[in-house]
């Protein structure tokens, strides 16, 4: 259970300071999945680009079939 919310936490987290600061989700997540669950560079950024990719593809199926 704790391998799940933890980082379902880590990604609340990221989203909530994003919005604050506008920045992107990954300045904050990328770091977190380092030092907090142990992940190396290349995983965490995999990881973080892979939690983007459901919001990206629905974005662009909404504006490709956008009837203006």
């Amino acid at each position: 259970m704790k391998l799940i919310l933890f980082p379902l936490g880590i990604g609340l987290f990221a989203g909530v300071m994003a919005g604050l600061c506008g920045v992107g989700g990954g300045i904050v997540m990328v770091p977190a999945f380092v030092y907090l669950l142990g992940l190396d560079q290349k995983a965490a950024i995999a990881t973080s680009m892979a939690g983007h990719l459901p919001m990206r593809s629905s974005s662009f199926s909404r504006a490709t079939t956008s009837s203006e």
